[in-house]
């Protein structure tokens, strides 16, 4: 209890301090939203591939920059979405880590309360999956967080590698195995 205390002080501290909120509420380009609009967004397309990041995380940008380019390439966009939700207000520097990647996805925002801080991506995410997935332990205590859901927002596969090679034979084989499909096209 006591710790539970301590966190919701810490968490108010850094909200009244307004540090780290560097960029407009108003959205521009990126759309912000809940997991209420995830929910929908996933409803979309049979299959949806959902990448959370954080501006601030060296794999995430790794990811970003090699594996889900040509990824992005290989889905099935008949059945499958892939859908990029940064955990940060910081618009600029979303934008900045996205542009002059060859992505096909669809790139959002997720809305939290409080400073663009750490602790706060931390609780917003964890919160988001609970809500978006509230029947899976999607939740690891860290970023990326990528998901491979049905329509239903059943989670298919939770923990997604972010190595390629890796990512390509889970849904080669897996992905067929649990929904009877195939989510890649063409020859890799």
């Amino acid at each position: 209890m006591r710790c539970v205390f301590n966190y919701l002080l810490l968490f108010f501290l850094v909200g009244f301090a307004g540090c780290g909120n560097t960029s407009p509420e108003g959205d521009r380009n990126i759309e912000t939203v809940t997991a209420a609009d995830l929910k929908e967004l996933v409803a979309q397309k049979e299959y949806s591939l959902i990448y959370f990041w954080t501006t601030w995380c060296g794999p995430c940008r790794k990811t970003l920059n090699n594996t889900l380019p040509e990824l992005s390439k290989l889905i099935d966009k008949e059945k499958v979405q892939i859908l990029l939700v940064a955990v940060s207000k910081d618009e600029d520097r979303i934008s900045k880590t996205l542009e002059a990647r060859d992505l096909n996805a669809q790139s959002l925002r997720l809305k939290f309360f409080g400073p663009d801080v750490f602790v706060n991506h931390k609780l917003a995410l964890k919160n988001t999956l609970e809500e978006l997935f509230p029947e899976e332990n999607v939740w690891k205590n860290s970023v990326p967080v990528f998901v491979l859901a049905d329509r239903d927002a059943k989670v298919i596969q939770p923990d997604l590698p972010s190595k390629l090679e890796k990512l390509k034979h889970l849904l080669q084989t897996e992905s067929k195995r649990r929904t009877g499909e195939i989510l890649l096209s063409g020859e890799f």
